[in-house]
């Protein structure tokens, strides 16, 4: 297993020698096969009574080091001059799990592709459906916005709503003991109706509807009135991840991302909500489609195992299709 290093660990070395490891794919030690929870020792000892344990991943220094002198010299320099005892043969380093993702290798071609398994940063839903993929033909599926444009009705309905006492209140401020006070308190409601509103043409607007076409193959992404393309080729898998958002209680929710070829290599994702069987129909839907793997981090994949972001307390658990949890 392999991990890459995407938050600067928190230890004694000046900030520079942390802030190198951000970046780096380095490899378990031998024997590791995941996250290992902080002992009971301390303040260890705490975390576990208050439910916060501490998990990181460990790492053989001597494959970090030479990892991190291909990139900083200057780093690894400065721990084999001030903590030598931490870098001699057998040592180990320990990176917070938090601070971490693991990685996928996913061979394209000739060529080998690490792909990351954190969350892509995006609006997470719950309840409904915020997209939906249809098939227009033999060679073109589209996923296109669904739930937003109820939303957005809902919004245009409180939008009129207040504007309407808004008006109300202006037409009878003469008459009112304060004309002023009411004058001013029809501005406010009269504000509130136009947040509404923009509300609405947000939800309406904002989401983004994704296009394959196979005949054309090209790939694009309509939204506000704009189009964007990219060759069809560059997609070269779909990926299944499960986390947890927070909020009023945990939630688990699905994210489905294309995996995409480009100047480097990044992931978009197409939706992300609590409903996970649509999430994989869509998902299967769109690989085969495609042709192109279908990496799966919530009940296993077709190209190896990638594990989904579980809860920061317990991230030696997977989650599985009905929301609970498992060991790994």
């Amino acid at each position: 297993m392999e991990i890459r290093v995407v938050k600067a660990p928190a230890d004694d070395s000046p900030e520079h020698v942390r802030g190198a490891w951000v970046g780096l794919v380095l490899p378990l030690a031998e024997g590791e096969t995941g996250p290992r929870r902080e002992t009971a020792q301390g303040l260890g000892h705490l975390r576990r009574i208050f439910g916060v344990p501490r998990w990181y991943y460990v790492v053989s220094a001597d494959a970090a080091l030479n990892t991190l002198e291909r990139v900083a010299p200057a780093a690894a320099a400065w721990w084999r001059a001030n903590a030598p005892e931490r870098v001699k043969p057998g040592q180990t380093f320990e990176f917070p799990a938090a601070g971490c993702e693991k990685i996928i290798r996913l061979a394209v071609g000739s060529r080998e592709l690490l792909v990351g398994t954190r969350p892509v940063p995006a609006a997470s839903t719950k309840g409904f459906r915020p997209a939906r993929l249809r098939r227009e033909g033999d060679d073109r599926l589209v996923f296109r916005p669904t739930g937003w444009r109820f939303f957005s009705l809902i919004w245009f309905l409180a939008s009129v709503v207040f504007t309407g006492v808004s008006i109300g209140q202006a037409a009878g401020a003469h008459q009112a003991r304060h004309p002023a006070v009411a004058c001013f308190a029809a501005i406010l409601v009269l504000l509130q109706g136009i947040v509404f509103l923009a509300i609405g043409v947000g939800c309406l607007v904002l989401p983004s509807t994704y296009e394959f076409d196979r005949t054309a193959g090209v790939f694009r992404v309509t939204r506000l009135g704009s189009r964007r393309e990219r060759p069809l080729c560059e997609v070269v898998a779909v990926q299944f991840l499960g986390h947890r958002v927070s909020g009023r209680g945990q939630r688990l929710c699905y994210q489905l991302n294309l995996v995409l070829l480009g100047d480097r290599l990044n992931r978009l994702c197409l939706s992300d909500h609590n409903r996970w069987q649509e999430t994989r129909a869509d998902g299967m839907e769109l690989a085969n489609f495609l042709g192109v793997p279908l990496l799966d981090g919530v009940s296993g994949g077709t190209t190896g195992r990638e594990v989904g972001i579980p809860r920061a307390a317990e991230p030696d658990t997977d989650v599985t299709r009905d929301g609970t949890s498992r060991h790994l």
